[in-house]
């Protein structure tokens, strides 16, 4: 439906506009966030509040204009130090506002740590200080909210390799999970393990009934370890569903053997007793039909079953993880290759890591037993390696699905594992269909919906304004696709959908990878003075056939003359954008070809995450490769994962050839940074449409990763940017744009960003 209210009259519109604008200023001056800076911190309402660079602020100062308000940057800076010395605070550098809206300054202040607001407020009454702000962090994370979850577990970062391989910091910082009952059948579990306390169930031991499932060899409490062991607990390792209930039940003995007997009787117990879950990481070397119709049962009662392979290396699946009722896990190394010791056949579904002797699995250990040749009188910590520790993460994931999404079944989870598994180009018998990829499984889980944004529009035009544009952005947090159909309320004759069909309808699909868009035109020609209102309505169905609803209000008010001197172009930057320049030493030019690369020494060892490189390889697609090895770095761009290269800084990985034009160059800076440059440099021919992207890569010999973007597209169709370290078990991802994926936002023209140690999760 499309209404209009009277005509708003020229003194009263002016009298909004002034309010309005009143109200803009403020927003502009405090963050563009709509709220005051709080004391407690500076930062803005909504936000972490420390985020920001203590004792820093950053000011922008007129150096044109009313001349009661102007002065040099010499006059300035005496009457900022005149200002700064009796706090001892001083400005540590000038920042290059160049851009901004008028001829600015830019100064960055050390000011007292705790104090930051109190300057901040003295320095924005004076005239000529145009804005002052903290130095706001700038985080590279930027395609995933929430930020990737940082364990402080000690070993989680240095030794548990396995779990940053399938993504558990990103799923963490989805969920935690909830509490679900898993069943181990297995030695038992060290019920004096710090890592499980409150969260181990009675359980039963089939060897010694009435008797506490005490682990005696060690093997069933790294298992439930690397399902369950506490998180951010500040000791030992981290587990992958650390609120579940471990339910031991042991049936096998110190020396790690038991009897099908028993095993049949724990899979039927654990079921009975509503365990969601049953890891089974053990092996049975022939049929049972026994076992099978135990299995059977389990599943007939709505239990999920998880088996390991076995660890022969041979050419057939063993059981139970054979039949048909129990998800067949097989184990990856460190680099998503199968392991000679796993397993395989038809049987296999799904693959996990489970290390080798040289990167083997960090877990949990029991007190009292032997974990090699080394004997642990108390509860602690030991590697180990097999198909064991493959099916125990898959059960781990499991239960994050099940915690996010209670109500789904057992086959429901079982197929989410399956269908978001990462392909890692191995035979389905090997490693069924790919890696465990936890991040990937939760946000399939994620329950599906439809976001628009921004969530109403709204114009203030002048009588005869000529017809113009807007896209609405609709997005889903799920894999789970949504399909919508879009339709203007009513059929409002100054508001079309450009795109829709005979019947007025707009649709398509959309999933968290993959973002939609909606054109809007807007033609005011030939409406009179007043405001004007329509209604776009949405409608999104979920794949399990439930409705979502969305409308957004569209507003149009119409003037019959504005006077534009009341709107004011009201800007503000959150970080300053910076541009490296040779010191006196100069710059190397490098010509590189259609899909080349050339290797150089670093001038001093660069650290990145834990390993150091005196050496790079810079790639003609706009990335640079740690060490400086010759290898096949050249294809299209895709999302970051355990593929080679390992250890990249991806600032701008799209087809480009630096031989039709620009130039590539290395050089010193004079703050000491390493910095490549990709100056004017055209993307290869066939590239529609075609664009010239200017950027640096800045390393410095801290660690910290600069990326300066002077010009580059505001919508290519296929760029990743990024970063990977040791050997892409960490990683910031920025942006993914694959021509079918869009993850992210790229870089902007006149960006900045700068990527910390801590940033790579």
């Amino acid at each position: 439906m499309t209404s209009r209210t009277p005509s708003i009259g020229r003194t009263a519109l002016l009298g909004l506009l002034l309010l309005a604008l009143t109200g803009l200023a403020s927003w502009a001056l405090n963050g563009g966030q709509g709220g005051p800076l709080h004391a407690q911190g500076l930062g803005p309402a909504g936000t972490d509040a420390q985020d920001f660079v203590p004792g820093e602020l950053l000011v922008g100062l007129r150096l044109t204009g009313d001349p009661l308000a102007s002065a040099s940057a010499q006059a300035v800076d005496a009457q900022l130090d005149a200002f700064l010395e009796p706090l001892g605070s001083r400005v540590l550098e000038a920042l290059d506002l160049r851009g901004a809206a008028e001829p600015l300054a830019g100064r960055r202040l050390r000011v007292p740590v705790g104090q930051e607001l109190a300057i901040l407020e003295e320095l924005r009454r004076w005239p000529n200080v145009a804005f002052v702000e903290p130095n706001w962090r700038v985080h590279a994370a930027g395609w995933e909210e929430p930020t990737p979850l940082a364990p402080n577990d000690p070993f989680y970062e240095s030794s548990q390799w396995n779990m940053q391989r399938i993504n558990a910091s990103r799923a963490w910082a989805l969920s935690l999970g909830g509490v679900i009952r898993v069943a181990v059948v297995d030695s038992g579990v060290d019920f004096q393990h710090p890592e499980f306390q409150g969260r181990l169930l009675n359980g039963w031991n089939y060897l010694a009934p009435f008797t506490q499932p005490q682990d005696d060899s060690g093997h069933g409490t790294h298992v439930a370890g690397l399902i369950a062991a506490a998180l951010n607990n500040g000791q030992g390792v981290a587990g992958l569903a650390p609120q579940v209930l471990i339910d031991p039940r042991k049936i096998l003995d110190s020396q790690n053997n038991g009897t099908v007997t028993n095993l049949a009787v724990a899979i039927r117990e654990a079921a009975d007793a509503g365990d969601r879950i049953i890891n089974l990481s053990l092996e049975v070397r022939a049929p049972s039909t026994v076992l099978e119709s135990a299995v059977n049962y389990a599943v007939g009662r709505g239990a999920l079953l998880v088996g390991s392979t076995g660890n022969f290396g041979q050419g057939a699946v063993f059981w139970p993880a054979a039949y048909p009722g129990v998800l067949a896990v097989a184990a990856t190394d460190r680099f998503d290759q199968r392991t000679y010791y796993s397993n395989f056949g038809p049987e296999v579904e799904l693959a996990a890591p489970g290390g080798l002797s040289e990167d083997p699995i960090l877990s949990s250990w029991a007190g009292g037993t032997f974990c090699g040749n080394v004997y642990h009188p108390q509860s602690t910590y030991c590697t180990a390696v097999g198909t064991s520790m493959s099916a125990a993460q898959v059960s781990g994931a499991a239960a994050l699905i099940w915690g996010m999404q209670p109500g789904l079944s057992a086959a429901e989870v079982r197929a989410i594992l399956l269908e978001t598994a990462q392909p890692v180009n191995q035979p389905p018998e090997q490693v069924g269909q790919g890696r465990l990829d936890v991040l990937a499984a939760l946000r399939r889980a994620t329950p599906s919906d439809l976001t628009v944004s921004p969530p109403s529009l709204g114009w203030l035009v002048e009588e005869g304004q000529a017809s113009f544009s807007a896209t609405l952005a609709l997005a889903n947090p799920s894999s789970d696709p949504v399909s919508w159909r879009g339709v203007l309320v009513g059929s409002p004759s100054w508001l079309s959908l450009p795109a829709a069909d005979g019947s007025g309808v707009v649709s398509g699909t959309v999933r968290y990878e993959q973002p939609a868009q909606i054109q809007l035109d807007v033609d005011p020609a030939s409406l009179s003075p007043g405001t004007w209102t329509a209604t776009l309505r949405l409608t999104g169905q979920r794949s399990s056939g439930s409705q979502i609803q969305v409308d957004v209000p569209v507003q149009l008010t119409v003037a019959d003359s504005l006077s534009r001197e009341y709107l004011p172009w009201i800007t503000h930057n959150a970080a300053p954008f910076t541009w490296e320049e040779p010191d006196s030493g100069g710059r190397q030019v490098h010509f590189l070809t259609d899909e080349s690369s050339t290797g150089l020494a670093l001038p001093f060892a660069f650290p990145l995450r834990g390993q150091s490189y005196t050496s790079l390889r810079i790639y003609s697609n706009g990335y640079i490769v740690f060490p400086a090895l010759a290898e096949d770095g050249y294809g299209p761009n895709r999302c970051l994962d355990a593929n080679w290269p390992h250890q990249a800084v991806y600032a701008w990985w799209a087809d480009l050839d630096p031989s039709l034009g620009g130039r590539v160059s290395t050089f010193r800076s004079a703050s000491g940074a390493f910095v490549v440059e990709f100056q004017g440099v055209p993307t290869a021919s066939g590239v529609t449409p075609g664009y010239a992207v200017t950027f640096q890569v800045v390393l410095r010999p801290d660690g910290t990763i600069g990326l300066n973007y002077r010009d580059v597209p505001g919508d290519p169709d296929r760029v990743t940017v990024g970063v990977e370290a040791r050997d892409s078990l960490f990683s910031a991802r920025l942006a993914c744009f694959t021509g079918t994926t869009r993850l992210g936002s790229p870089p902007r023209s006149g960006q900045s960003l700068e990527i910390q140690a801590a940033d790579l999760r």
